[in-house]
């Protein structure tokens, strides 16, 4: 009788272990997969807009003059940026005026021109647009706030209804105008 409840017994501890051992091994494996899941996400490269990446000009009122860049917009064309400080009849560089214009090759050209005083922007006017390719509708410029004007518009080409502009911001004697 002993001997037959020491083998049921070593019969039942071994069914359990099994079952521990098979469960421990399950849990192993979806560590496994879910790190081999972590491990593949992490090697895709997710694009992501930062604005490192955005096509900004920076132009340095201290140096001032004509200041064109050339940069790539988000779908890779070509963006020819222009910044130029407009006659004026001070000589204080706190107080002046810059055509700022934009053109995205084989798609459209905009600008405007910004206003500067003591290092704020104090107005933005004449803007304009023209289309390459396509047409332009409900454009708008207006100052955001003592740092910060854009001109917005709908970029209307092959089908397509694309929302985008030109932002000009005042940081530290620098106006960086980027395309929206």
């Amino acid at each position: 009788m002993l001997v037959a409840c020491t083998r049921r017994s070593l019969k039942l501890y071994y069914n359990h272990t099994k079952q521990e051992v098979h469960h421990h091994e399950t849990n192993v494996q979806k560590i496994i997969i879910a790190l081999t899941m972590a491990s593949l996400f992490l090697s895709f490269r997710i694009p992501v807009l930062a604005a490192e990446n955005e096509p900004t000009a920076t132009y340095d009122l201290t140096r001032g003059g004509i200041q064109t860049f050339n940069c790539k917009d988000f779908d890779g064309n070509d963006v020819i940026i222009t910044i130029t400080e407009l006659p004026s009849l001070t000589r204080n560089l706190e107080n002046r005026t810059y055509a700022v214009s934009c053109r995205s090759l084989l798609s459209w050209k905009a600008g405007y021109n910004v206003v500067i005083y003591n290092n704020s922007i104090s107005s933005v006017n004449s803007p304009y647009y023209t289309c390459l390719i396509g047409s332009i509708n409900s454009a708008s410029l207006r100052k955001d706030s003592s740092k910060q004007a854009t001109l917005r518009f709908i970029y209307k080409a092959g089908g397509l209804n694309i929302t985008t502009g030109v932002r000009t911001n005042i940081i530290d004697k620098q106006l960086k105008v980027t395309v929206l």
